[in-house]
C-alpha cells in the first residue's frame, strides 16, 4: 500500500508523521509506504502539541510493526507472513515480514522485520513503478525498569510524474476530442532537445498583464510566430485515458532513510519518562521534459524528552498529562528548474514528444542550465509542550494543549537566477489547542474544538525561501474551529458523527513572491453500522467551501480567455495575475469538489468468505480559475471478494468497476492540465501466515 506523497485533507496537503515525529516534506516526491503499519492514524485537524507544529487541515501518523504493540502486548512466539499481489498491467508487489521474541536473562525482547518490493507497469502508457522497502524494529526490556525501542527504515522508489492532459477544453473533457498540431517554428533544429545551444530562457513565456487589446498586441509581437502552431498540422483526434503527457527521459527517484531510538523509564503505573531520537532524510531528483527539474535533499534530526503522568485525585476527577521539551535540527538543499523553460501546451500528446517540445535540464547539460530557484540552509527548533486530558464525573472531558517553539532559520538562496543571498532570522511561535466534550444520555457526545497555531512555511523540498526570512513572513498563522456530535448505540454496533468546521491558513507563493491566504468552511458526517453478524455498512459525507482570500497567481492561462485561438498560442505559455480577468477575492479554490459521498457494504455469508462493494460520488467542479472548463460529477465503484482458511488468505479486488471516465484538476496548473481517470483494474493478493 502506498500513499501518493501527502494526503490532501480539508483543502490542503497534510503532514506525514512517523511515530509522532514530523517527517521531511513530501509533496509528491515519492509514494509514502504504509503497508507495514501496525497503526495508521488519519486525523482531521491540527497535530498534537507533543508532535510539534503543523498544518491545521490534518495529518497522517504511521506506527511500524514491532515486537511490542502500542497496547504493550509482546510477541509470544515467532511469526511471519508472505504476501504477493499480481494485477492489471503487470502489477507485481510482494512482501515478507517476520518477528520473534527473545530473552536476555530475565529481560524480554523482540524484533520485527519487513521487506517489500514492487515492479509494476501502469494503466497509463509510459508510467511504471519500481521500489523497495526494508524495515526492522527492536524492543527490549532493560534493568531498573528501563525499556528500549529502536528501528530503521530505508526506501527507494522510482515513479515518473503523471501530469495528465494538456490543451484542455470542455470538448476534450466531454468526449476526448483533442486539438492536435505542431509548433510552426522548429527551435531545436537537428538537436535532440531544446537546450542551451538553441534555446534562450523565457523565450516561450509571456506575462499577460492586461486583457484589453492583449490579443492584437501579442499577435504583432516577435513572440507570435514562436507561439503559433503550423496551420497545416492542425486537426482533431480522440485521446484515450491512458495517453498522457510523458516522455522516456522523464524520471522521479527518491531515497529515504529513517531511524529512531527511544529510552523509556516506567517508574510506576501512571508515571513514565522517555527520551526519543528521530532521524529522517530524503534524496529526491525529478525531471519532466515539459521543462521542470528538481533536486531535493532535506534531512532532520530531533530529540524529545517527555514525562507522562496519570492520577486520580477523586473518583469523579482524573487527569492525564504529557509535558516535555524537544530540539529539532533541519538541513535542506532544494533546487528547482522552473518557469523559464516550462511550456504546457507545446507538445501534441497524440503525436508524442519531439525535439521541438522536449526541454533539456540541469541533469543533462552538465550544469549549463542551472536551477534558477535554489535554497540551501538550516533551521533549528527548540520546543516546549504540554498536553492535559481532564475528566470530570466521567462525563465532561477537557483536552488542553499548548506548545512554544523558537526557530532559527539561516538560508542562502535565490528565486530566479539572481546572486545568492544570505538571510538569517529568529522567531517564536505559539500553538494552542482546546477540545471540550460531554457525555449525554444514550451515548450522545457533543464536542467543540478550537486551535490556533503559527508554524514554519515550507516549500516542496522542505526549504524556507530566503525572501520570506528577509520579510519576516516565514512563520504563518492558522486557525481551526470545529463543533459537532458523536453517537453510538447497540453496544457500539452503530456509530454516527456530524461536525462543521471553519479554518484559515496561509502560505508563501515563491513564484509570485506573495502570501496566499485561504479559508475553508465545511461539514462532515460518518456512519458505521453492524446491521447483523453477516452484514455491515459504512458511509461518509463531506461538504466543503474552500476560498482563496487574495487574487490567485496563474501558472498557466488558456489562450481562449486572452482572446487568442489555440492555433495562435499553444506553442508557448502565458502566466499572470487572475485579477486581469475581473476576478475578485475571495474566490473559490479551483479543482476541489464541494461534495463527496461514499457508501460501502460488507457481507460475510460464511465465517471465512465475504464480499465488499461500494461507491464514491464526487460533485462537479471548475477545473481552474479563469477557464470555462467544468469537470463533470462522477461515481467510482470498487469491490473485493475475500477468503481465508487457516494460514492462507486470498483477496480479489477491483477498482472502477463501471469503467467510469472522470477527471481531476492538477495542483498549481489548474486551468491547463487535467488528469484522466484510470479505467477498470483488478488485482489478486494472496498471503500465507506462519
Amino acid at each position: 500500500m502506498r500513499i501518493p506523497g501527502a494526503l490532501f485533507i480539508r483543502g490542503e496537503a497534510g503532514d506525514n508523521f512517523y511515530r509522532g515525529f514530523r517527517r521531511v516534506e513530501n509533496r509528491g516526491n515519492y509514494e509514502t509506504p504504509v503497508a507495514d503499519a501496525e497503526e495508521l492514524e488519519i486525523v482531521k485537524g491540527p497535530p498534537s502539541p507533543i508532535y510539534g507544529g503543523g498544518k491545521v487541515g490534518g495529518y497522517l501518523n504511521y506506527t511500524p510493526k514491532s515486537a511490542r504493540s502500542t497496547t504493550a502486548k509482546w510477541l509470544e512466539h515467532p511469526t511471519g507472513k508472505i504476501t504477493f499481489t499480481y494485477g492489471s498491467y503487470d502489477q507485481k508487489l510482494g512482501s515478507l515480514e517476520f518477528g520473534s521474541p527473545f530473552k536476555l536473562g530475565q529481560y524480554r525482547g523482540g524484533f520485527y522485520t519487513f521487506f517489500s518490493a514492487q515492479d509494476s507497469k501502469s494503466f497509463y502508457k509510459g508510467i511504471s513503478t519500481r521500489d523497495k522497502l526494508g524495515q526492522i524494529a527492536f524492543d527490549m526490556e532493560l534493568p531498573h525498569k528501563f525499556r528500549m525501542e529502536a528501528g530503521m527504515q530505508g526506501f527507494g522508489g522510482s515513479l515518473p510524474q503523471n501530469i495528465g492532459w494538456n490543451r484542455v477544453t470542455q470538448q476534450l473533457v466531454d468526449s476526448g476530442t483533442y486539438l492536435a498540431g505542431s509548433p510552426m517554428l522548429n527551435l531545436a533544429g537537428k538537436d535532440y532537445s531544446l537546450n542551451p545551444s538553441n534555446f534562450q530562457p523565457f523565450t516561450l513565456l509571456n506575462f499577460a498583464g492586461y486583457t484589453q487589446n492583449f490579443a492584437s498586441d501579442f499577435l504583432k509581437s516577435s513572440q507570435a510566430s514562436l507561439f503559433a502552431l503550423d496551420p497545416a498540422s492542425i486537426h482533431t483526434v480522440h485521446l484515450n485515458n491512458d495517453q498522457i503527457f510523458i516522455d522516456s527521459p522523464d524520471f522521479n527517484t527518491a531515497l529515504t532513510y529513517t531511524g529512531y531510538f527511544d529510552l523509556i523509564r516506567d517508574f510506576k503505573e501512571g508515571v513514565s519518562i522517555k527520551n526519543q531520537t528521530f532521524y529522517d532524510a530524503l534524496s529526491s531528483q525529478k525531471f519532466s521534459t515539459y521543462g521542470f527539474a528538481a533536486n531535493y535533499h532535506p534531512g532532520v534530526i530531533e530529540n524529545k524528552t517527555s514525562l507522562d503522568l496519570s492520577f486520580k485525585p477523586a473518583k469523579w476527577f482524573s487527569v492525564q498529562t504529557t509535558s516535555g521539551f524537544s530540539y529539532r535540527y533541519s538541513h535542506v538543499w532544494a533546487g528547482e528548474e522552473r518557469t523559464y523553460a516550462q511550456v504546457i501546451d507545446r507538445r501534441d500528446i497524440s503525436r508524442g514528444a519531439t525535439p521541438n517540445d522536449r526541454f533539456a535540464s540541469e541533469f543533462s547539460t552538465n550544469g549549463a542550465w542551472d536551477f534558477n530557484y535554489l535554497q540551501d540552509g538550516t533551521y533549528g527548533d527548540s520546543g516546549l509542550f504540554a498536553l492535559a486530558r481532564i475528566t470530570l464525573f466521567n462525563k465532561l472531558t477537557l483536552l488542553e494543549g499548548v506548545r512554544y517553539d523558537h526557530y532559527t532559520p539561516n538560508f542562502l538562496g535565490r528565486d530566479n537566477f539572481e546572486p545568492l543571498t544570505r538571510a538569517k532570522d529568529s522567531g517564536n511561535a505559539g500553538t494552542f489547542n482546546t477540545s471540550v466534550s460531554y457525555k449525554l444520555p444514550y451515548h450522545i457526545i457533543p464536542y467543540f474544538t478550537a486551535s490556533t497555531a503559527r508554524f514554519i512555511d515550507l516549500g516542496q523540498g522542505g526549504e524556507i525561501d530566503y525572501t520570506e526570512i528577509q520579510n519576516h513572513t516565514w512563520i504563518q498563522p492558522s486557525s481551526l474551529y470545529e463543533e459537532g456530535v458523536k453517537a453510538s448505540a447497540l453496544d457500539n454496533k452503530l456509530f454516527a458523527s456530524f461536525g462543521v468546521f471553519r479554518q484559515k491558513h496561509s502560505s508563501y507563493n515563491s513564484l509570485s513572491r506573495t502570501i496566499d491566504y485561504f479559508r475553508t468552511k465545511g461539514a462532515e458526517a460518518e456512519l458505521r453500522a453492524a446491521v447483523s453478524r453477516k452484514f455491515s455498512v459504512t458511509g461518509a459525507f463531506t461538504w466543503q467551501d474552500p476560498e482563496q482570500l487574495n487574487i490567485p497567481f496563474l501558472l498557466g492561462i488558456p489562450p481562449s480567455v486572452l482572446g487568442l485561438t489555440p492555433q495562435q498560442a499553444y506553442g508557448g505559455r502565458f502566466i499572470g495575475d487572475a485579477g486581469i480577468f475581473g476576478i475578485k477575492a475571495p474566490v473559490k479554490v479551483a479543482g476541489q469538489p464541494p461534495v463527496v459521498f461514499s457508501v460501502f457494504g460488507t457481507y460475510t455469508p460464511l465465517k471465512n468468505i465475504g464480499v465488499t462493494i461500494g461507491t464514491t460520488w464526487v460533485d462537479k467542479v471548475k477545473a481552474g480559475y479563469v477557464g470555462p472548463v467544468v469537470l463533470p460529477s462522477y461515481a467510482v465503484w470498487r469491490g473485493s471478494i475475500f477468503w481465508s482458511h487457516d494460514k492462507y488468505s486470498i483477496n480479489l479486488a477491483a477498482n472502477n468497476l463501471g469503467d467510469s471516465h472522470y477527471f481531476t484538476s492538477q495542483y498549481l496548473f489548474w486551468d491547463v492540465f487535467v488528469k484522466p481517470s484510470e479505467l477498470r483494474t483488478v488485482s489478486l493478493t494472496g498471503s500465507y501466515t506462519f
